[in-house]
């Protein structure tokens, strides 16, 4: 983030300060760390419009990807979850899906093979060790 250069024409408003519409980044200016820890304010609400305004719709679009929705990301965390080896139940819980069939039915291609256990009956595979002739000796 720059430092902003106000317009000497700018409106003032209730306040005598310049409007902000009429600012714009100095682009001679040094950039400056966009969100400072110190000094922030971390107990006021985020406003989400403008969070997306100015930081998620510009990134996709700088990357030169497809641009994203909010919802986009619920979907990422309930598959990258289950790749991971997450119980789809709390996957479930996790995604405030009414049942856990919802979660089965939408992300079911993300849940790994091997995570389950082995059924207990299964067939026996021939190997070397285990492989009787058949022919009698006479």
């Amino acid at each position: 983030m720059r430092p902003l250069v106000i317009n000497p024409n700018a409106r003032l408003n209730r306040a005598g300060q310049p409007d902000r519409r009429y600012t714009r980044p100095n682009p001679h200016a040094v950039a400056i760390q966009c969100a400072p820890s110190f000094g922030y304010k971390w107990s006021v609400p985020v406003n989400l419009a403008s969070l997306a305004k100015n930081y998620f719709h510009p990134a996709p679009a700088a990357l030169g990807i497809a641009p994203v929705h909010w919802h986009d990301l619920r979907g990422t965390f309930g598959a990258i979850s289950l790749i991971n080896g997450e119980h789809y139940m709390r996957v479930s819980e996790w995604l405030g899906h009414e049942s856990y069939v919802t979660t089965m039915t939408r992300y079911a291609a993300f849940i790994p093979k091997e995570s389950g256990k082995a059924a207990p009956l299964r067939r026996p595979v021939a190997s070397v060790g285990n492989v009787v002739s058949m022919r009698r000796s006479s």
